[in-house]
């Protein structure tokens, strides 16, 4: 099946040609109508009000209305929002169907869609159209992407790609801006482009003026010319050209006649001799922009679009200073030197040397013409990441300067959004560019003060479960925030392991047992609760079956503390995700796709895929003696509970030399008689030797509801990454992530079935050096890519970027780092300081009593902290 998918507003007449020209080749339309425009206005269903125009395709138009738009001033999120609903109309959708994403005016070609169905996702190159169907643009638009339902992850994730995808050339049409200058206003007050909602864009006689003349609505240099029509266009609107007479400029001065091609000259890649039209600034192939934007589409393809899509503000003014070299003015505040910008850069870049030669990472206040960013790619290796939120200045840059050898050295960041900045950065300030955005960088200096904080180690409290498969996942990450650098406060449940599990002794009444265990975990609960106010933690951490009740949860948010929790179950079969992903700030899972799509409009601050890992330090090579080998060893073996599919699956191995390990087994089945120690559950260090003495671990993930492999599992198991941690093989069904995160066939060999299996048990037990080349394999990209500490990282990244800032310290302790960076390292208090170095944090009274335990005479800095100390003491009431 194909689904056509789009958001509409009221585009009636673009909707017509749309349905008509894609009926040959769309199964299904999907139609998402909102209640409010982007910009919050109320209106009217405009499809629900004209079906009547569009009953021959009734019955296959999925109408889907959003009327719950989030309560935002951001028309962004608002816009994506109702895009993202398109999910909401692919509910009957399979595995296999395709899916085109657009908005309404972005029309695929069917020939585009018929000759582009397989070979993964694609972008449709469309001509463009401004003001009439016959206005066109020098410039192509990449509209409409198609890509298998499969891989979508949310719909406006998938068209932030359109600049990085593959091209489909005469890919279709998007008609823009039509209807005349009252429906561009209104477009303008519903659009997202809040920054044109003014006055000077919506002026009428300014509109008109661009309209009749060809001109940009934005200033962005665009030029657009009238042409006339031909086979190029859609069908539907060829044979039904006086029906959207309304919407075509008529030329030649004959208002009874059609426009009709002029030496069009036509090819796949839309460059067109078009008939005389508008005079404007044309860019050519071979500018100085287009080489930049080249080099810039490697590297940050959607920048690209941004600087595509950027409008003027006319308050840009370029010139040539004395030397020749381009400089920059704007609103009167010039960016460069009037006379030699570059040796203006030059001494920029040497009052920031000792800065540059300290630090991993250059974090840059202002491009403007960029001279002193190339003056710092001389300077250094380190990273170099650029903030300047003037698209205008940017593009101005790109227009007049080629920078294509800083492109590729740089980073840059346009918006609020911060990239992820590891600990050993700086602050290089363009002082000019500071003055001309002076709010946006100190909005982004207080941020980026906030994650060097985060950076120098938090104090993280980790909520482990009472029992249970996630119990030594929560320590593999208690290890790996430590190595991190963070201080962690572990709350291990698990010393009331035994205290829970005796509750059935006490009474054989199920409603007995409920209340118990529910008095119990709010137990558990409130000493979390306890154990946080205690020790002040910046975030708590939790994982899968920790007893914290969402009550509780709450309370530890309302004193301003920021919870997080990773679910580290197959949300299929475990419901309680559902309270949890609403009750906690940051929710991660091991799954994608269809939890993804359920928890897109979650309140909270984030959701995010992470998947499981290894500790490498457990899970490892072991050399093995041969009483270790007689006891653990066999030609294949499995470590595992015993699931349906496992018991009925392994029937099928009985002939090989075959060992089964763990509990929750028939011991009285087929397979019985492989079991080992009747049954009972191996600990891990047990586990990693059977792995190591084993020459095929069969790694089969469980189901409740297949027999054998499921064909439709997604996440990866722990086993995968801790069996390949050990540098030992293994054979394991085959799940839809796994080729993320390993080459199938040369790090990992997957099967697909029991006959699969077999054949590839004979083949890898006859070649021992193959097996252990693909072992070796595995190992390395595990400990490269797939350790706690890469996932803990991953989430702490992830915290990080969605804004994350510590609570307030209430413990009077500060951050000793900290403490010294803000007195200077040269200065008499900051040397003094760097004795307690050795410490995370300290208070007020630890200084003071390392003082009193000292020798000799008392130092000025001495005698102001014991100063400082009787002060508090004796005028500050303890909270």
């Amino acid at each position: 099946m194909i689904y056509d998918t789009f958001i509409f507003f009221d585009e009636l007449d673009l909707l017509e040609i749309r349905l008509h020209e894609l009926s040959d080749v769309v199964d299904f339309f999907v139609l998402v109508e909102s209640t409010e425009t982007f910009s919050g206005k109320k209106k009217e269903l405009c499809y629900q009000k004209n079906k009547g125009r569009f009953k021959a395709f009734r019955d296959r138009i999925i109408h889907v209305i959003v009327d719950d738009m989030p309560v935002t001033e951001n028309r962004w999120q608002r816009e994506i929002y109702q895009r993202n609903a398109i999910m909401r109309g692919l509910e009957d959708c399979d595995q296999g169907d395709t899916i085109l994403i657009s908005d309404v005016d972005e029309i695929p070609s069917p020939e585009g869609v018929v000759r582009n169905m397989s070979g993964g996702a694609k972008v449709f190159k469309q001509r463009l159209y401004y003001y009439y169907l016959n206005c066109q643009a020098e410039v192509s638009w990449n509209g409409t992407v198609m890509i298998g339902y499969k891989h979508i992850s949310t719909p406006q994730d998938i068209r932030d790609l359109r600049e990085a995808l593959p091209e489909i050339d005469c890919g279709g049409w998007h008609f823009s801006y039509l209807g005349g200058v009252k429906k561009i206003i209104e477009k303008i007050e519903s659009f997202s482009h809040a920054e044109v909602d003014n006055s000077y864009y919506k002026d009428i006689t300014r509109l008109q003026e661009k309209i009749e003349r060809g001109k940009d609505p934005f200033d962005r240099g665009y030029t657009y010319r009238f042409v006339g029509f031909d086979k190029v266009y859609p069908c539907y609107l060829l044979k039904n050209l006086a029906k959207f007479r309304h919407l075509i400029k008529e030329s030649d001065g004959d208002s009874g006649k059609m426009p009709v091609a002029r030496n069009r000259g036509l090819s796949g890649n839309d460059k067109c001799a078009l008939s005389p039209g508008f005079d404007d600034e044309k860019i050519e192939p071979g500018s100085i922009f287009t080489g930049n934007m080249e080099a810039l589409k490697e590297v940050d393809p959607e920048l690209v679009l941004l600087l595509k899509e950027a409008i003027g503000t006319g308050d840009c003014r370029v010139f040539d200073a004395r030397n020749g070299e381009k400089t920059l003015r704007v609103v009167g505040l010039t960016l460069h030197s009037l006379y030699r910008p570059s040796e203006e850069a030059g001494v920029w870049a040497a009052h920031y040397r000792d800065a540059v030669d300290g630090s991993q990472v250059l974090c840059v206040f202002g491009f403007a013409f960029g001279y002193h960013i190339e003056r710092l790619c001389r300077m250094t290796e380190s990273e170099i990441v650029v903030f300047e939120p003037r698209l205008d200045v940017l593009k101005e840059a790109f227009r007049h300067r080629d920078l294509r050898e800083v492109i590729g050295r740089v980073r840059f960041i346009t918006g609020g959004n911060l990239p992820v900045v590891k600990e050993g950065f700086d602050i290089l300030e363009h002082t000019p560019s500071v003055r001309l955005s002076p709010e946006y960088f100190e909005r982004v200096r207080d941020r980026l003060n906030v994650i060097k904080k985060i950076r120098r180690g938090l104090r993280i409290a980790v909520v482990g479960p009472i029992y249970g498969g996630s119990l030594p996942v929560t320590e593999y990450c208690v290890k790996a925030l430590r190595r991190l650098g963070h201080r962690v406060d572990y709350i291990d449940n698990s010393a009331y392991r035994d205290i829970f599990h005796s509750i059935n002794a006490i009474t054989s009444k199920g409603v007995h047992q409920e209340a118990l265990r529910t008095a119990f975990v709010r137990f558990a609960s409130e000493a979390v609760l306890a154990r946080c106010d205690e020790w002040k933690p910046d975030l708590l951490f939790a994982l899968a079956q920790a007893p914290l009740e969402a009550e509780g949860i709450e309370r530890l948010r309302g004193t301003g503390l920021k919870t997080a929790f990773w679910f580290v179950e197959d949300f299929r079969c475990m419901e309680y995700w559902r309270g949890a992903a609403q009750s906690y700030d940051y929710f991660f899972t091991i799954q994608k796709e269809e939890i993804l799509r359920e928890l897109s409009g979650r309140k909270g601050q984030g959701v995010h895929y992470l998947p499981m890992a290894a500790s490498p330090d457990v899970h490892r090579g072991m050399d093995l003696t041969e009483e270790d080998i007689g006891e653990y060893g066999s030609d294949i073996s499995f470590v595992g509970a015993g699931y349906r599919n496992r018991r009925k699956f392994f029937e099928g191995l009985l002939d090989f030399d075959f060992r089964i390990w763990g509990n929750e087994w028939d011991t009285g089945g087929p397979v019985g008689a492989l079991l080992q120690r009747d049954g009972e559950r191996i600990g891990t260090e047990e586990t990693v030797r059977i792995f190591n003495a084993t020459k095929i671990n069969i790694n089969l993930h469980s189901s409740a509801y297949h027999d054998g492999v499921n064909p439709y599992g997604d996440f990866v198991n722990p086993r995968t990454f801790e069996i390949a941690a050990c540098g030992r093989f293994q054979l394991v069904d085959y799940r839809r992530y796994i080729p993320e995160m390993f080459k199938i066939g040369e790090e990992i060999v997957c099967f697909n079935g029991l006959d699969d299996l077999r054949k590839k048990v004979g083949h890898y037990l006859d070649n021992p050096a193959e097996r252990e080349e693909i072992a070796k394999r595995a190992s390395d990209r595990v400990r490269k890519e797939h350790t706690y500490e890469h996932r803990m990282e991953e989430m702490m990244d992830f915290i990080v970027e969605t804004g994350f800032e510590p609570p307030l310290r209430r413990s009077g302790r500060e951050d000793v780092r900290e403490l010294v960076e803000k007195a200077g390292k040269d200065s008499e208090l900051g040397r003094y300081l760097m004795r307690l170095a050795d410490r995370a944090e300290v208070s007020i009274e630890d200084i003071v009593e390392g003082i009193h335990e000292g020798e000799g005479d008392l130092s000025r800095v001495e005698k102001l902290f014991i100063l400082m100390n009787q002060m508090k003491n004796q005028y500050l009431v303890k909270q």
